[in-house]
C-alpha cells in the first residue's frame, strides 16, 4: 500500500493542500458573513456591500477549491485503485504455473473483485476521507478560538465527550 502512496503522492498532496485551502475558505465565508451581517443591522450600506462583494468572492474561491479538490481526490483514487489492480495481476503472473494451475479461474476473480474492493473502501477511501475531515475539524477548531477561546474550549469539550 505504501507503495501506491508513494506513486500518486503528487495527487493526494495536492488534494491535501487544496483540501486546506478550501476548509480555510470555508473559515472566513462564515466570519464575513458576520461582517455583512453587521454592517447591514447598523444601516452602513456602503461598507456592507463590499463586505457582501469580499463574500462573493470568497464562496466563489470556496466553490472552486472543492471543485479542485475533487477532481485531485478523484485522481489519487483512480489511480490508486487502477496500481492496486495492476499490483494484484502482477502478483498473480510472477507465481509458479504449478502454483497457478493449483486455484481455478473462478478462484482468482472472487480474490479479484473482493480484495481489490476491500482494499479500495478500507484504505485509499480512508487516506482522503481522513485527510478532509482532519483539516476541517481543525480549520473550524481555528476559527472558534479566533472567535472566543471560551467557547471554542466549550464547544471542543462538548464535541469529544461522547468520544
Amino acid at each position: 500500500m505504501n507503495s501506491i502512496i508513494k506513486k500518486h503522492w503528487r495527487y493526494l498532496a495536492m488534494a491535501i493542500l487544496i483540501s486546506t485551502v478550501a476548509s480555510l475558505t470555508a473559515v472566513f465565508v462564515q466570519f464575513e458573513k458576520g461582517k455583512v451581517l453587521d454592517f447591514a443591522l447598523a444601516r452602513q450600506a456602503p461598507e456592507a456591500f463590499r463586505s457582501g462583494a469580499i463574500l462573493l468572492a470568497l464562496i466563489l474561491l470556496e466553490l472552486a477549491t472543492y471543485y479542485a479538490y475533487n477532481i485531485f481526490s478523484s485522481k489519487f483514487f483512480l489511480n490508486g485503485v487502477k496500481s492496486l489492480r495492476e499490483a494484484f495481476f502482477a502478483a498473480i503472473l510472477r507465481r509458479k504455473y504449478p502454483d497457478f494451475q493449483s486455484k481455478a479461474q473462478g478462484e482468482y476473480l472472487a480474490m479479484y473483485t473482493d480484495q481489490i474492493e476491500k482494499m479500495q473502501k478500507q484504505y485509499i477511501e480512508n487516506i482522503i476521507w481522513m485527510f478532509e475531515i482532519s483539516i476541517k475539524a481543525l480549520s473550524v477548531s481555528i476559527g472558534l478560538f479566533i472567535l472566543d477561546c471560551r467557547m471554542a474550549l466549550i464547544t471542543l469539550f462538548l464535541l469529544t465527550t461522547p468520544l
